[in-house]
Formats: C-alpha cells, structure tokens, sequence
C-alpha cells in the first residue's frame, strides 16, 4: 500500500520454507530496489521466527506489530477447550481497549485471572507484548487495520482460491511462477483505480512514532 492508498504486491517468490536465508534474500532484494523503509513506520508481522530474524537484519529499528489473530490462536494451544472461550475473550479484551494505558490494565486482569491454570498460555502473549500493542501509538480509526495480518492473508485467500482449479497446470516451479505472476497483475490491475478508506486518514499517522529498540 503506498501512501496514496494504492495497494499493490510488488514481489513474490516461491521458495521451500519461510527460513531466515529465504526472507533475508527477499527483503535484501526489495531493499537494493529502493525499498530503503525511510517512511516506513510500522511491520505487521505473524510471528514467524525467519521473517523476525530477516528484518532484525535489515529494518531493525522500525516498530512491529504482532498479529493478533496468529497470537490468540497460539494461545488457545495451550487451553482446554472448557477454557478457551472465556479466556480468549479476555485476550480479545486487551486490544479492544480504549487506549494503550487500559490496554495494559485489561492485560494484567487478564493475567491475574489465568495465569495459575495457564501459565503457559500467558507467557505467550505477555513476551511479545510491546508487538502486540504498537497499533495504539497509531491514530484510533487505523487500529483495526493495524492490529492483524488479515489484508494480506485476503491476498493468500485469493491466490489459493485461483490456483486450486490449476492443479494440472502447476507442473514445476518456472509454470507455477508464470501463474502467480498472472494473478499478481491481475490484482494489481483491479487495485489501481481503488483507493482504501483507512488511508484517507494517512496524514493522521504520527509524525513521532519511536523507533524500535533492537536486540
């Protein structure tokens, strides 16, 4: 998404896992491009262990969010299911507060209340924290759109969607990269003359977002 409100996918590549060697390379690639991160404010991450060490790499100091549906279902991992309900809803509490302040005050409610039944469970969420709530440092009506990964895995949602018909059309990599390739530019085609609502707010991003302290 450029600054514009113009979403766009600029890169993709097909490769075996999500290791630290692949995302570095594909970051280093779109950073030797120009995608210097100068204006860059906010990575919305899934937790995935490469991509986290890649961009200690190479954004280090730009802030991350955590995505909140990847973490919430990392923490029912360690529920019972009697449990689960409620106790997600008070995880789902915590990023529906008012500000960051209430936020942090619903988070040691949320603890208090399950942290002797699963401490397991709390740990998850609570040394990622700082990550899980970056979004309220943002303007209010951007929060939903900044806590999740959900736009992009729209994006995934529509690749799979087209590439389960084309099974028999996928018979190496190099035909399996000419497909994406097609349904890449036909996105692409079809976002340019769209503007997102969210980023008609883009002049409300702060201008003092701090940095991220690296490790």
């Amino acid at each position: 998404m450029d600054n514009t409100g113009v979403k766009e996918l600029i890169d993709f590549i097909a490769v075996r896992s999500e290791s630290e060697e692949h995302w570095s390379g594909f970051l280093f690639d779109l950073y030797e491009r120009g995608l210097k991160g100068k204006r860059l404010k906010l990575i919305i991450v899934d937790g995935g262990k490469g991509l986290a060490k890649a961009l200690d790499d190479i954004y280090t100091r730009v802030l991350r969010q955590r995505c909140w549906a990847h973490k919430l279902r990392n923490v029912a991992t360690y529920l019972r299911k009697k449990d689960e309900e409620a106790c997600l809803a008070g995880a789902k509490a915590i990023y529906g507060a008012k500000c960051l302040k209430h936020a942090k005050k619903k988070f040691r409610t949320w603890k208090m209340r399950w942290e002797k039944l699963y401490p397991e469970a709390i740990a998850c969420l609570e040394n990622d924290m700082d990550e899980m709530l970056a979004f309220f440092l943002f303007d209010a009506r951007q929060w939903r759109k900044l806590r999740t990964t959900n736009p992009i895995e729209r994006v995934f949602r529509e690749f799979r969607r087209r590439t389960d018909v084309m099974g028999n059309h996928m018979t190496s990599m190099n035909s399996c990269e000419k497909i994406f390739y097609v349904i890449t530019e036909f996105l692409n085609e079809r976002w340019r003359t769209r503007r997102y609502l969210y980023f008609k707010e883009i002049e409300l991003i702060p201008t003092n977002i701090p940095k991220r302290n690296a490790a």
